[in-house]
């Protein structure tokens, strides 16, 4: 067994991500069923989800598909691991968050150590201060259902040096997923939108946007899926959102698989 596959299967790993997902649980001061279920007898549940990850016969469940309006009137569907999975996915996690953290630029600002929304804040606030009065607003609309999950493989396969590892992140990454009027998504398409691993996941792939907009000589700010994207007049802004959308036969710049006119919701704000 791989090294990083061994730490992640380790009593001590198992244990720690327990608890994280037991305190993620609890924060609405409500427990989950199945977060209630696994806490009767956690302790031989862990030991036997250890033992499944050492000898290579760990097999994660289906997800748990969950609709959560939206403001526009839409649905968001949120796919979520049962709590054993998720444990496994935490563990993961924070083997994989010292390896792909290095790799993100100074425009991401979520689901990072030490950075959150309120230095996204100050990052904006220093741009207008520095001369940036025009705010490109724009999202990636749907962005984990359209992540291009083989794309990510690719990347893990030379980011990763632990192929038992990657043996179990394949497998996490080929669950299949629900959309809107419980259509299955196609095969390699989409993030779990509720899975732990996801967000890191998407960072990784929204990276290669971040930095070919920052080479174009634009400031970024992105918060997951939400960027904005800075300049000095109206004119300029509108370019960076001609340079934020797909470029002709660039289909999958953004490792999204969505159609070009799908990808890109804008405004131009003045930031003054």
């Amino acid at each position: 067994m791989g090294v990083l596959l061994e730490g992640i299967a380790s009593p001590g790993a198992l244990a720690d991500s327990w608890k994280r997902v037991l305190a993620n649980d609890a924060q609405d001061d409500v427990l989950s069923a199945g977060v209630r279920r696994f806490a009767q007898d956690a302790d031989p549940r862990l030991a036997e989800l250890g033992q499944r990850l050492r000898t290579g016969s760990y097999q994660p469940a289906m997800l748990a598909s969950v609709s959560i309006p939206k403001q526009d009137g839409e649905q968001r569907i949120l796919h979520i691991p049962p709590v054993a999975d998720r444990i496994v996915e935490r563990a993961i996690l924070a083997v994989l968050t010292p390896l792909i953290d290095p790799l993100l630029g100074p425009s991401s600002f979520a689901y990072r150590p030490g950075l959150g929304v309120v230095d996204a804040v100050q990052e904006v606030a220093r741009l207008r201060d520095e001369g940036f009065g025009h705010v490109l607003r724009t999202d990636i609309v749907d962005c984990f259902p359209h992540i291009q999950v083989d794309r990510l493989s690719r990347i893990f396969d030379v980011l990763v040096p632990d192929r038992e590892l990657m043996a179990v992140i394949q497998l996490l990454l080929s669950r299949p997923l629900r959309g809107p009027g419980r259509r299955w998504n196609r095969p390699g398409i989409g993030l779990a939108q509720g899975s732990p691993l996801s967000p890191i996941m998407a960072n990784l792939i929204l990276e290669h946007l971040d930095d070919r907009l920052r080479r174009a000589g634009y400031p970024v700010v992105r918060y997951s899926d939400d960027m904005a994207i800075f300049a000095t007049s109206r004119d300029e802004a509108l370019e960076a959102g001609r340079q934020r959308r797909h470029r002709r036969g660039d289909r999958n710049d953004t490792g999204c698989g969505q159609n070009r006119r799908d990808v890109v919701r804008s405004r131009v704000l003045l930031s003054g």
